[in-house]
């Protein structure tokens, strides 16, 4: 495990969160999008694993699962994700809500074709085939009063630029480097921007 790299409020590590995840402090809010279960996968169990870690933490959490595979951990609400104008890719993907989650709601839009979405759409680097919008990250992250929030598959960092917009600290793990070149990127200019969507919110 290399030293952490520290920008701002982030501190990300690059490397395995099932080795990273035990050296943690105590965490707010786990906001993540782990890769999804593959037969086909030459790691194949890496996702369950993990999860099986973060399971240990006793947190707020809300983990997005696909739609075809059973969700391996209890679970307490499950939200969805409605991506309209999807086209041929998957409609919609299940957020999993544990430790907190009762209630059952429904975030609509993608990126490009719902207006609040794409507020952030000319910002975004979509370098990682499963990326999430900042808008719905944000949204998620700003249901919540968490003050620390941990993405242990931050993949390009989305949920870290979500949570310094919303003036939150963010603890990320990757374990490829070059989404998490990117992500220290993006997090580096969410970091410059400061506050500001917060302040003019």
């Amino acid at each position: 495990m290399t030293e952490p790299v520290i920008i701002g409020r982030a501190t990300l590590y690059l490397g395995d969160c099932r080795d990273i995840l035990p050296t943690l402090p105590r965490v707010d809010l786990i906001c993540t999008d782990p890769p999804y279960p593959d037969f086909l996968a030459e790691e194949f169990g890496y996702e369950e694993d993990a999860l099986r870690v973060v399971e240990e933490l006793c947190c707020q959490q809300y983990v997005f699962w696909s739609p075809k595979a059973d969700f391996p951990l209890d679970r307490t609400a499950c939200h969805i994700w409605h991506k309209t104008g999807a086209g041929d890719i998957a409609s919609y993907e299940r957020i999993f809500e544990r430790n907190g989650g009762k209630s059952y709601l429904v975030f609509t839009g993608n990126s490009i074709s719902n207006p609040v979405m794409a507020r952030f759409a000319k910002d975004e680097w979509f370098a990682h085939p499963t990326q999430k919008p900042v808008s719905l990250m944000m949204a998620l992250v700003s249901r919540t009063e968490a003050q620390i929030i941990l993405d242990p598959f931050m993949g390009t960092g989305t949920t870290g630029v979500a949570s310094l917009k919303l003036g939150r600290r963010f603890i990320g793990i990757e374990r490829e480097p070059k989404y998490f070149d990117i992500a220290c990127k993006r997090i580096e200019d969410a970091q410059r921007q400061g506050d500001f969507f917060v302040e003019a919110a």
